[in-house]
């Protein structure tokens, strides 16, 4: 047989991830606040835009819209909103 934690621990990281998933489901709605989030989230995790929508389920034109409202947009070379 096995470990018998390693079942446990195992449930523990998927639910753990699902948390984690849920928490972000809800982008920041002040474009402040979400431009911080998507530029360090391009920066950090994703090679671009488009993979970070998929990632996140959003609606690219949405985010382009509301961070175009604080004068930011998407520059593909930099992999960042500015």
């Amino acid at each position: 047989m096995g470990n018998p934690l390693h079942g446990q621990t195992v449930y523990h990281n998927i639910e753990e991830t699902r948390f984690i998933m849920t928490e972000y489901q809800n982008l920041p709605n002040d474009p402040a606040m979400l431009l911080s989030f998507v530029n360090t989230q391009l920066r950090d995790n994703y090679p671009s835009f488009s993979e970070f929508v998929a990632a996140f389920h959003v609606d690219a034109d949405a985010i382009t819209e509301k961070l175009k409202m604080i004068d930011y947009e998407y520059d593909e070379t930099q992999n960042q909103f500015v």
